[in-house]
């Protein structure tokens, strides 16, 4: 359909090169579209495993019997990507945050930016030196170590009620607000590690779900914003959940150049670029929690609208034509949402 012919592995690897050359003004236009001059910035780390033991970038992680490729994902407080980086397989959060920073001031051009990270990024305190270096304010969640550091001193009783927040302050984290988040429900009703930005631990004391740690003051932040911002994490693992598994997946990397891993990892952030936008315009068919049995979820409306075929028709010595088949009424509900009109994907010659 495109013309390209018979295609090349060396092609291939030379529009990897042309997109590469291009990423950063690609990112800084993404940037534009959906950031603000104050935002909200999601980051998150993640990895995936590589097919080729001599890979550029490479190296073994936490799982110690497969070597991986790590990744940093940028994200606007609605999940959608906005730029991504390749480090090599053993990166951990320290190292990549300082790169993420400067990508935010200097070519992004925001004014007053806040990183919402797990709790891995606030609890070093390297990290938090360079985001206050730069005058980068900050959201994220205590761990475990920290968590246990602030029961030292109780609680007050008043703030102790169902499914509620209270903001506290605490010596051991001077200059931060603490929004403590309660949940009194019986363990087995609470919310599984992906509804949640940290998983509840049976061991922790008290009642505390988790804890939200921030820079921001009380007049740029509230109380409850700052708890949902906490929350927006979750879209980043959705994010990397589909750039792991859609329909260009980010791993095994089979290329062996590091310019080469870098492009295939943004290939595929923009992949689910697209696919983000796709399903924000097929939301009113995609799968309803509420009513399963009355739509698709994304990747079975993908695979039913495959089945949309361009048939060349031969007409013997007379010649023959290119003709697209009718799509059933709810394939046709899907192509007015997404705004695409099979016809027109005909080649220009064949028109």
């Amino acid at each position: 359909l495109l013309g390209l012919g018979e295609v090349s592995g060396n092609e291939v690897l030379g529009m990897l090169d042309w997109l590469l050359e291009r990423q950063p003004w690609i990112e800084r236009s993404l940037a534009n579209r959906r950031l603000a001059g104050e935002a909200l910035i999601l980051y998150d780390l993640s990895s995936s495993h590589v097919a080729r033991r001599r890979t550029a970038l490479t190296a073994f992680g936490h799982n110690r019997d497969m070597r991986q490729v790590t990744y940093g994902l940028l994200c606007d407080r609605a999940g959608c990507p906005i730029a991504i980086e390749a480090f090599e397989g053993n990166a951990a959060d320290p190292a990549t945050v300082s790169r993420q920073i400067d990508k935010i001031r200097r070519r992004f051009g925001l004014g007053r930016v806040a990183l919402v990270g797990d709790w891995g990024m606030a609890a070093n305190a390297r990290i938090r030196d360079v985001l206050d270096q730069t005058g980068l304010d900050w959201i994220s969640a205590l761990n475990i170590t920290d968590l246990r550091k602030l029961m030292k001193t109780p609680l007050t009783a008043d703030v102790s009620v169902p499914d509620a927040v209270a903001e506290i302050t605490s010596p051991d984290f001077p200059g931060e607000r603490l929004v403590v988040c309660f949940n009194l429900q019986p363990r087995d009703k609470r919310r599984r590690m992906r509804d949640e930005p940290q998983k509840v631990a049976e061991d922790w004391p008290g009642e505390i779900a988790w804890v939200v740690r921030t820079s921001l003051d009380a007049g740029s932040l509230g109380t409850d914003e700052a708890v949902e911002a906490c929350k927006c994490l979750v879209l980043v693992e959705q994010a990397f959940r589909q750039i792991k598994t859609g329909q260009l997946t980010a791993g095994p990397v089979f290329v062996r150049s590091e310019a080469h891993a870098c492009a295939h990892i943004f290939l595929c952030m923009l992949a689910y670029y697209a696919e983000w936008h796709m399903r924000k315009r097929l939301a009113p068919i995609l799968f309803d929690e509420d009513e399963p049995e009355a739509a698709h979820n994304f990747h079975t409306l993908i695979t039913d609208l495959s089945t949309v075929a361009l048939n060349d028709v031969s007409l013997g010595s007379s010649g023959s034509f290119l003709v697209v088949t009718s799509p059933t009424p709810g394939q046709q509900r899907a192509f007015d949402l997404l705004g695409v009109d099979p016809t027109k994907t005909l080649p220009t010659a064949d028109k």
